[in-house]
């Protein structure tokens, strides 16, 4: 099995990240991205 999915990504600055449920959102300074994820991913967003 893969291990890549244990790796930590680093945000740059003005870059938001939100979390709501399985749908995870990041707004930048050139756009919106929402994206939904199967429940058995799990997340962080420290």
């Amino acid at each position: 099995m893969s291990r890549i999915g244990y790796k930590t990504v680093v945000l740059p600055k003005g870059v938001e990240v939100k979390e709501d449920g399985n749908i995870v959102t990041v707004k930048g300074a050139k756009g919106t991205l929402s994206r939904e994820f199967s429940s058995e991913i799990k997340m962080n967003v420290k």
